[in-house]
């Protein structure tokens, strides 16, 4: 079921290629977790908008270069990308931190967590309504 309400994110090329590759790689990590917290079922139908997002963001790449790519997510999907992002970004700045990294450096961390925020701000806008 999709949410009704319709949000316009809009990314620059290296801001869609960070979220898309950092997706694929955490996607077997999601897997086991919406099927721990969510059992089988709900675990499944939460992967497939996870999925759909993932396969949407990235299926624009293999396209023309443009400057900017728009993207129209529903709740559901807002809310899912708003959850990974805010739950991966803490996650990568804790074992960078643990692993003695400079994240203040990391062009990735940084563009992860400036869509975090950008999200953030998005859904925070829409609750306000």
């Amino acid at each position: 079921m999709k949410g009704r309400e319709f949000m316009i994110l809009l990314f620059n090329r290296g801001e869609l290629a960070t979220l898309v590759l950092h997706m694929n790689i955490m996607r077997h990590n999601i897997k086991k977790g919406f099927k721990s917290n969510y059992g089988r079922s709900e675990g499944k139908e939460q992967l497939r908008v996870y999925d759909s997002i993932k396969e949407r963001l990235g299926s624009d790449l293999e396209g023309e270069e443009k400057g900017f790519y728009e993207f129209n997510l529903d709740e559901i999907e807002m809310n899912m990308l708003h959850s990974f992002l805010n739950w991966y970004v803490e996650e990568i700045k804790l074992s960078a931190e643990d692993q003695g990294a400079n994240i203040e450096k990391d062009e990735q961390i940084k563009i992860l967590d400036r869509l975090s925020v950008k999200i953030s701000n998005i859904v925070e806008m829409v609750i306000e309504k």
